[in-house]
C-alpha cells in the first residue's frame, strides 16, 4: 500500500486481513484517527519497510509498535474533540461513501499535533 488506511470494525462484520488488525474495547475512534494521521503516516514511511516506489507492507511488527499518545487528564478534552470529528467523518461517510471530508481529516491532524506539539514541524517539512 502507498498510505495507510484503518478503519472501525463493528459487530456483526467481518474482515479479510492478511496483514494487521488489533482489537481495543475503549477510545477506537481515538486510535483510529491517531493511526490514520498525518503523524502516523510520516512515522510509518520512515520505519515501515517500502517496497520502491510501490508502496510498503504495514505487517503486525509495525503496527504493534505504532507510538499511540497515551490519553491523559490533561489530554482528555483533545481526545473527545478528535473522537467528535470521526464521528462526523463517518456520518459523513455513511450519507455518501464519496464525500469530502478533508477538512475533517486536517481539523483532526492540527489536534493529534496538540498531542505532540514537537512533532509539528518534523513532519510539515518531512525531514528528521
Amino acid at each position: 500500500t502507498k498510505r495507510s488506511t484503518f478503519c472501525l470494525v463493528t459487530k456483526y462484520m467481518f474482515i479479510l486481513d492478511s496483514m494487521a488488525f488489533f482489537v481495543s474495547k475503549e477510545y477506537q475512534k481515538y486510535q483510529m484517527a491517531i493511526l490514520n494521521s498525518k503523524v502516523i503516516l510520516f512515522y510509518v514511511n520512515k520505519i515501515v519497510h517500502q517496497y520502491g516506489i510501490t508502496g510498503f507492507r504495514l505487517s503486525n511488527q509495525y503496527v504493534e509498535i505504532m507510538p499511540l499518545p497515551p490519553i491523559t487528564p490533561s489530554n482528555e478534552s483533545i481526545v473527545h474533540q478528535i473522537e467528535s470529528f470521526v464521528d462526523k467523518i463517518l456520518s459523513a461517510k455513511k450519507e455518501n461513501p464519496q464525500a469530502d471530508t478533508s477538512d475533517l481529516e486536517k481539523d483532526i491532524d492540527r489536534l493529534v499535533y496538540k498531542l505532540e506539539p514537537e512533532e509539528i514541524e518534523i513532519i510539515e517539512n518531512g525531514s528528521i
